[in-house]
């Protein structure tokens, strides 16, 4: 599970996050993040007119993120 602020998941810091709040938190922009959106890799949810998306959505955006190879394994190749 990845962890937010101060050790504690994203979902016990806060179950519900305003698109601009989810910008600022992962660093993306919203195009690439309504992108995200269509292609499935982000899921929200909306109350009303607004969108949301809960901490366990970007948790899980975050965890299948693809991994870079640290340099020491790049370099025992």
């Amino acid at each position: 599970m990845t962890q937010g602020f101060k050790g504690l998941s994203l979902q016990a810091y806060q179950p519900l996050y305003s698109v601009a709040e989810t910008l600022a938190l992962i660093k993306i922009g919203r195009t690439k993040f309504y992108k995200e959106i269509a292609q499935g890799r982000i899921k929200v949810v909306k109350c009303g007119q607004k969108t949301l998306v809960t901490g366990q959505a970007i948790q899980d955006w975050i965890e299948a993120l693809p991994r870079v190879p640290s340099k020491t394994q790049q370099n025992s190749n």
